[in-house]
């Protein structure tokens, strides 16, 4: 009896060790299934053209052609129809033929904010300014202008803030427009009309070499964001057959040093995380006509914004777009 009892045990527990071991091995099998159904986060370089999801959401109707312009530790730089968009690894994949992409409508209307205490004396209120000034543009936006509450103060619509405008709006005198840069600064230049509403899309945007042997100037910069708006320009999908971009104003408004912070919890932070450390940065503000030719048609929309441009680290000159663009649809 007692040898029964023993062996009933003993298969027991060779049972109880069978069951466990298939156990373990279904979940490998289930694992190494489900892994390989997932889509494969693709390892991409600069200059690489690949599809993104900017909305981050799933789905091939959410994915359009873009262009990578700088890698970055935890995501990609890219331009996608002439704009600039930062977006995470996992949204970035090789290109497939797609459709319009369908991004969900984004609320425009301007947040309410209450209004700072106005203040008489201009030297404290343009300490205040550069208090809010923190990417030392020379302007406020975005949300600089959220800190300071100060979107009233904006006179020409274009959804940010001047110093003239801040130290207008605070109470102080009127002081002379022009910037304090020194030789950073060079007026607006006014050389170009509105392009004809028929034929193929025109330019005055001038060749460049973005190798870093070229100084800074205008020509530089018009060049650069004309090369933005033509990196997706090759009839593939829903990208149009050619961009020109037409300059109706540019000016190079001011440049500083992408030094490096150290804030308190935070760690080490850069005025500008998309440049390099040391680099120097130049504030630029534009308005141009873009226009983009289709197959069946012709687009055409006025952009003014403002744009970053400064040396990657590869020693080419790059611009993104600084703030939100204010776009006016032209037909």
């Amino acid at each position: 009896m007692k040898y029964l009892l023993t062996l009933q045990r003993d298969r027991l527990g060779t049972f109880v060790v069978a069951i466990l071991i298939t156990i373990v091995l279904g979940c490998l099998v289930y694992a190494e299934n489900h892994s390989s159904n997932l889509d494969p986060i693709d390892d991409f370089k600069a200059g690489d053209r690949v599809d993104v999801s900017v909305t981050g959401l799933e789905g091939d109707r959410y994915y359009e052609p873009c262009v990578i312009m700088e890698v970055r530790a935890n995501g990609y730089s890219v331009i996608c129809g002439g704009r600039e968009f930062f977006v995470q690894k996992a949204w970035a994949r090789a290109p497939k033929a797609h459709q319009q992409p369908n991004r969900p409508a984004q609320n425009t209307e301007t947040p309410k904010y209450e209004a700072p205490v106005k203040l008489q004396d201009n030297e404290t209120i343009e300490r205040l300014f550069k208090q809010y000034d923190g990417n030392e543009s020379g302007w406020l936006s975005g949300r600089e202008l959220q800190a300071c509450r100060c979107i009233q103060f904006d006179k020409d619509g274009d959804n940010e803030v001047t110093k003239a405008e801040f130290i207008a709006g605070m109470g102080g005198k009127e002081k002379d427009n022009r910037r304090e840069d020194g030789d950073d600064a060079v007026p607006e230049t006014k050389d170009a009309k509105e392009p004809a509403a028929d034929g193929e899309c025109a330019s005055n945007a001038p060749p460049i070499n973005r190798s870093g042997t070229q100084k800074p100037s205008e020509t530089l910069f018009k060049g650069l964001l004309f090369y933005n708006y033509n990196l997706t320009a090759n009839g593939t999908g829903i990208a149009p057959l050619k961009v020109g971009v037409t300059f109706l104003t540019l000016q190079i408004v001011t440049s500083f040093t992408n030094t490096v912070t150290n804030v308190p919890y935070v760690g080490a932070v850069r005025k500008n995380d998309a440049a390099p450390v040391n680099a120097t940065i130049y504030n630029i503000k534009s308005k141009h006509i873009v226009c983009e030719q289709y197959r069946d048609g012709v687009k055409r929309r006025q952009v003014e914004g403002n744009y970053a441009c400064f040396k990657n680290r590869d020693g080419e000159w790059i611009c993104g777009i600084d703030g939100f663009p204010k776009i006016v649809q032209l037909n």
